[in-house]
């Protein structure tokens, strides 16, 4: 059976994957998830960095309050070390993030 080469995406996905499961604290998930979308999307660290722990909080159509993980473009992003404990936090915050 012929061999058969991972592409580049793969290649990527998979380093994130054991990047994310040995990093044990929050900031180490972050740099695993940097280090893909740079990787991947070639987003700078500067684009990432201005964006991470933002606080925010506007009015309008749309409402928006609390600490979001990272914002990138119209994506907020939330990091968390233990799905099984974290889910339903990470859910409410979600919700507390982004109110329409």
């Amino acid at each position: 059976m012929p061999s058969v080469e991972k592409t580049i995406f793969e290649k990527k996905m998979e380093e994130y994957l054991q990047s994310t499961k040995a990093a044990h604290r929050h900031a180490g998930k972050l740099i695993a998830f940097s280090e893909l979308m740079k990787a991947i999307f070639g987003i700078t660290s500067f684009e990432i960095v201005q964006n991470v722990e933002e606080y925010v909080k506007t009015g309008g159509i749309m409402v928006l309050k609390g600490r979001m993980d990272l914002h990138l473009g119209q994506t907020i992003l939330e990091f968390k070390i233990d799905l099984d404990k974290e889910l339903e936090t990470g859910k409410r915050k979600s919700k507390g993030t982004l109110l329409s």
